[in-house]
């Protein structure tokens, strides 16, 4: 089990560098080493001292982003936590000056902490056993011991350091940083389950590309065809098609797949947004996923592995047979088919909005009338109108149908559009 520092690493750290700096400037006489900010010492006293002063704690950089959550989707707690830390220390040294008693106090300790820059277990606990306020601490056994490096302070920012401290006179001193050091909360996670069983797959790697969505356009009944590269998963990944977030179901749409190619059917059997409502005329996301099976369950999960980014199309009208009744001059009521059919709406889609267009083939003229019915078998009156031909659209949330080209080489009206149609009297 992994075993982490708890909130007393900051205390044992401190305590045991000035545990190992006692023993290390025993050559000078009488001298001590005391924890705490820096202090003037008493007039008149010139006892030699080392003053250990812990003066600021910073995230370690390199540790930041390891910890994994901890926390499961209901919030429980399934690992501690640990935050690491790097330690800033500022070594303050005492003494005669007569005797240089503080330049022979840095020599030994600089001395020490190159020879043994590392906090081993022995120390930390030995310094635990001499302070019974860390009893219980586990310093000891982190897994990650404490490394003292030498701080590259320049003059100017030492100076910064030495002017947190009130009116008090700069004492000869060195930096040093004590890293890495963790410390995790007293939450205990409780026990977890064991891992049942493990279920690796190993895939090449694939990108899978939309580069074109057709034909143009798209209408219902229309085989979509979707193009691009690495579309087909290779096993055992196997190949979805999402559109508008929802699966295509394989069997009903005639899904084929390929590395460069994939085509499904606009059917009714399509996902749709509101269910009883068809797919709805307008613009529609797809996108190709490329997925595995994992788990115990039968039918076992399946797990997003690779992606396309989404493409768009956009699903047009279609007219049906239109047969003009109740003539008169320049008028009738006009009966015809609309696929999908137009609805009224449900609790989060709003209704179809639909016009017809009558665009006279003569001159060009546009002539707008409001569909009001809603359904697949529409009749709409249209009034005031010139005797001719009129190509019919209907626009449906803005999306207009699309029009018929006539095909016949022999036709004088060749390449022109020539469909759907209706003819008025």
């Amino acid at each position: 089990m992994l075993v982490v520092s708890n909130h007393l690493a900051f205390a044992t750290v401190t305590e045991t560098l000035r545990f190992m700096l006692s023993s290390a400037i025993g050559r000078v006489g009488g001298a001590t080493v005391t924890t705490g900010k820096p202090t003037p010492p008493p007039a008149g006293d010139g006892a030699a001292r080392v003053n250990v002063f812990l003066y600021q704690v910073t995230p370690n950089a390199h540790w930041a982003n390891v910890d994994v959550p901890t926390r499961n989707a209901e919030g429980r707690l399934v690992q501690k936590s640990r935050a690491a830390f790097d330690l800033h220390y500022l070594l303050t040294f005492y003494g005669e000056d007569a005797t240089q008693d503080d330049q022979r106090l840095l020599g030994l300790v600089v001395g020490a902490l190159h020879d043994q820059p590392v906090l081993t277990q022995a120390l930390v606990r030995a310094a635990v056993a001499a302070n019974p306020f860390l009893a219980s601490s586990n310093l000891a056994d982190d897994v990650e011991r404490v490394r003292f490096t030498p701080a590259h302070l320049s003059l100017e920012e030492l100076s910064k350091v030495w002017s947190l401290f009130f009116e008090l006179h700069y004492e000869l001193s060195v930096a040093y940083m004590g890293s890495v050091v963790f410390v995790e909360a007293d939450a205990d996670p409780g026990a977890v389950l064991p891992v049942l069983e493990r279920d690796i797959a190993v895939i090449p790697m694939r990108d899978p590309t939309i580069t074109q969505i057709g034909p143009v356009p798209v209408v219902p009944g229309t085989v979509l065809v979707i193009s691009g590269a690495q579309l087909r998963g290779q096993p055992p990944a196997a190949t979805t098609v999402v559109v508008d977030g929802a699966d295509v179901d394989p069997a009903s749409t005639g899904l084929q797949v390929a590395d460069g190619q994939v085509s499904l059917r606009l059917e009714g059997t399509l996902p749709r947004p509101v269910a009883g409502l068809p797919l709805r005329v307008g613009s529609h996301s797809v996108r190709v996923e490329q997925r595995i099976p994992m788990g115990r369950r039968r039918p076992p999960t399946t797990r997003r592995v690779f992606e396309s980014a989404p493409a768009a199309f956009v699903l047009q009208p279609q007219v049906g047979m239109i047969i003009p009744t109740a003539p008169g001059p320049g008028s009738a009521t006009l009966a015809f088919a609309v696929d999908p059919p137009l609805v009224a709406g449900g609790p989060n889609r709003p209704p179809d909005l639909a016009r017809l267009l009558l665009v006279s083939r003569s001159d060009g003229t546009t002539h707008q009338f409001e569909v009001t019915g809603t359904g697949q078998q529409l009749q709409v009156p249209v009034s005031g109108l010139a005797a001719g031909d009129y190509l019919v659209r209907i626009s449906v949330n803005g999306v207009e149908s699309a029009l018929t080209r006539d095909e016949d080489p022999a036709s004088p009206t060749f390449g022109l559009w020539a469909g759907p149609r209706v003819t008025l009297t």
